[in-house]
């Protein structure tokens, strides 16, 4: 008897699934106070359906009453408004729901609005034309996403890195201020000092996604207890077999250490095309002062599951991006 009343339900739902709905949202750059919302509403029955498009946004909400013909996809377009707390400097989501409403039938989709502060990058002719007045992006207190109470000063933990694009590689530096280093054990490079860089290499239809894949690089790098010690490093994830070739080194300063990572750019123009700019990195910094395990970690943009979820990264662009400008995307 469940079993039949089981069908029974499945065929009222089947017929019931007249419409469908979908927020759409391609990575965007831009340093607007709102932001170009898409939805796309289909209709799966044999007939046209009206309905309201409802969107809802922190407390804001927008209603559109619209008819959606048989087989066919309906796009809004609606501009929503930003909280005056989003910034530039630090990645900030932000839910939206959109709900579809007919007289008999209904749908709904939800998802995040994340916007990321974005760096231009450097460009250098070779490597021995590295510019002297390469761009530093700071790493301070703002980026404290652990142990914030722990934390004594830009002496104690603090950095900078830079990003520079050669003809065969995308390099990035980081300095790393640090008056105790602890030398972490490389199964578990977090629970030490050391550098995490975050990398997202997907076509843009998939930057932002809250999830991992073998394109979305999660790296870490162990500064040496003295000079001249080899560098170690890791993958949180196996790399791909084009992505073997990053090189990484570390060396350390008389105030902490220096990472250095070369990307080779044909696998990221393999995956990007040769306009690849727009691709989601972040920058982390953990501490574990007097031995032991972390006690304070910094992220440039995102959050501390950066490892977990890339939703958050920050944005990397070859062209110049405008002031105040951030890196949206709806997944």
């Amino acid at each position: 008897m469940a079993k039949e009343v089981l069908r029974a339900f499945d065929v009222v739902i089947q017929s019931r699934a007249t419409l469908s709905c979908a927020l759409l949202g391609d990575p965007v750059l831009a340093d607007a106070r709102d932001y170009e919302l898409r939805a796309a509403v289909r209709c799966l029955g044999d007939a046209p359906v009206d309905c309201v498009a409802t969107v809802e946004h922190n407390g804001w909400v927008a209603k559109r009453s619209v008819t959606v013909r048989p087989d066919g996809e309906l796009v809004l377009d609606q501009a929503m408004p930003l909280p005056a707390t989003a910034s530039s400097s630090r990645s900030l989501g932000l839910p939206v729901r959109l709900w579809v409403k007919g007289e008999e039938y209904a749908c709904f989709d939800a998802g995040w609005l994340v916007l990321a502060p974005v760096v231009s990058a450097d460009h250098a002719l070779d490597d021995g034309a590295t510019p002297s007045d390469l761009t530093w992006h700071e790493v301070g207190a703002d980026a404290l996403v652990m142990g914030r109470h722990l934390w004594l000063g830009p002496e104690d933990l603090s950095g900078r890195f830079n990003v520079l694009v050669l003809p065969d590689k995308l390099r990035f530096v980081v300095n790393v201020t640090d008056n105790d280093i602890t030398v972490a054990d490389l199964n578990d490079p977090a629970g030490g000092d050391s550098v995490e860089l975050y990398l997202d290499l997907r076509r843009d239809n998939d930057q932002g996604k809250p999830v991992y894949s073998p394109d979305v690089l999660a790296l870490q790098i162990i500064p040496p207890s003295k000079q001249g010690q080899p560098t170690r490093w890791r993958s949180m994830q196996p790399l791909p077999e084009d992505l073997e070739e990053i090189a990484v080194t570390c060396r350390r300063t008389d105030d902490g250490y220096e990472v250095q990572v070369d990307v080779p750019l044909a696998p990221i123009r393999a995956r990007r095309g040769d306009e690849w700019q727009g691709i989601g990195f972040d920058v982390g910094i953990n501490d574990a002062d007097g031995g032991g395990t972390r006690k304070t970690q910094m992220m440039w943009a995102g959050i501390p599951d950066n490892y977990l979820n890339p939703a958050y990264f920050a944005g990397l662009y070859v062209d110049v991006a405008p002031k105040n400008a951030t890196r949206r995307t709806l997944r």
